[in-house]
């Protein structure tokens, strides 16, 4: 009897490891696909939000190396401008800052043509990279 109910807890013990390794494998893919698409989406919002807000302004000026853009529109003398700051992608408008989007990690702008602007979003994950880069045409550039 004692050598029955040993076996048996053996083969439990054996079958509940192996489900939890199966169990914890599930976890951990799910927490890094999440990661992965969070990140993705980051990229995504930013890069959708600075075309929005770009291709309106009348007139722009790249600082910090490319780092930082600031534009005016038509009618309205506050400056806007988008910057990385701390992780987070900004958008001010006068001295209001806005959070647009976590865990950038630049965002670079370059000028082609007087009223075309190339930019780079990129975002950094655990092990991964993301860049989405863009055209924004200005449509009010004079």
């Amino acid at each position: 009897m004692l050598i029955e109910v040993l076996l048996a807890l053996a083969l439990l013990s054996m079958v509940l490891s192996t489900a939890y390794s199966f169990y914890f494998l599930g976890v951990k893919s799910y927490q890094e696909g999440s990661s992965h698409i969070d990140n993705q989406q980051n990229v995504r919002i930013s890069a959708d939000k600075i075309n929005r807000e770009l291709k309106w302004a009348r007139n722009y000026t790249i600082f910090s190396g490319g780092s930082q853009i600031e534009f005016y529109f038509f009618n309205d003398n506050r400056r806007y401008s988008f910057r990385v700051r701390g992780g987070d992608l900004e958008f001010l408008i006068g001295t209001t800052v806005t959070k647009v989007a976590c865990n950038i990690e630049s965002v670079q702008f370059s000028t082609l043509e007087p009223d075309l602007i190339k930019f780079t979003v990129t975002a950094r994950g655990e092990e991964k990279k993301y860049d989405l880069s863009t055209f924004v045409y200005l449509r009010n550039v004079r």
